[in-house]
């Protein structure tokens, strides 16, 4: 089987003589939510680990971009009806195969039921013994129809178009459970002044613990989508993925105490 160096190597050359000489005058929309630390707005800029590699694969090519911040679902729903756009951080599952052109991974999600640490009455081996509990999740997101899937009933989820109101409803005891991933729980809570400590993991998700993507519209030009995965090819090669995370790795250490996972080769 051939090695990943070699497999990377053939794409960028293979679509080299294709994309040489050829950019598009139309520019590229990109869209996400805010889900610091790998993608927020600060001083009209894009900022996070995410949005960083997004930006350094944009930089290999000569297209314009813009990154606009939406509420998840609505974001959702602009990758699937216009053309020449982008969106991240998305999870790539089998229902959503064919709605996307997926580009890359960019960044590992780790995730977990969260609960308040003096729940002591909250105890899961498995996710059938969450059955009895209401959960808050974000709408049109992988980790409520992940839930769903598992015979979670409608009725039992409270559903928000931002994760900062599920984030406050938890603390508050509005629901019992809220699966997030582990780094962005904890930067998340110290961002809105409430300390992660009060709350624990209660049942790890490793179904849904994957790669977070960058894909494309449908309607998206087929060489548009090859030229960026050729960028994300050259990133990996030549060490500037790794040197974007490496930074992020020690940023998020210091904010959140020490975080595990957080690395393009950690699976």
């Amino acid at each position: 089987m051939p090695s990943l160096r070699t497999v990377l190597t053939h794409l960028i050359f293979s679509v080299f003589l294709l994309l040489a000489s050829h950019s598009y005058g139309e520019t590229l929309k990109i869209v996400t939510t805010v889900y610091p630390p790998y993608q927020y707005p600060q001083d009209g800029k894009a900022k996070g680990l995410s949005a960083e590699i997004v930006q350094a694969i944009l930089a290999k090519t000569t297209y314009n971009y813009q990154i606009n911040f939406y509420p998840w679902p609505r974001a959702y729903k602009l990758a699937q009806t216009d053309s020449y756009t982008l969106i991240f951080n998305i999870s790539r599952t089998h229902e959503r195969e064919q709605l996307f052109q997926w580009i890359a991974p960019i960044t590992p999600n780790n995730i977990y039921l969260w609960k308040l640490r003096s729940r002591k009455d909250i105890q899961l081996t498995t996710l059938q013994d969450a059955h009895g509990y209401r959960f808050g999740v974000l709408a049109d997101d992988i980790k409520r129809y992940y839930l769903q899937s598992k015979g979670i009933a409608e009725k039992q989820l409270n559903i928000s178009v931002k994760d900062k109101i599920n984030l406050l409803m938890l603390k508050n005891r509005r629901f019992d459970l809220m699966p997030y991933d582990e780094i962005a729980f904890r930067y998340r809570m110290l961002q809105l002044g409430i300390n992660p400590d009060d709350f624990e993991r209660a049942l790890h998700l490793r179904d849904i613990s994957q790669y977070a993507y960058l894909a494309a519209s449908l309607d998206t030009p087929k060489d548009v989508v090859l030229r960026l995965q050729q960028s994300f090819a050259e990133l990996s090669l030549n060490g500037e993925l790794d040197a974007i995370v490496q930074k992020y790795r020690h940023k998020m250490l210091d904010a959140v105490g020490g975080i595990p996972h957080l690395g393009m080769d950690d699976k």
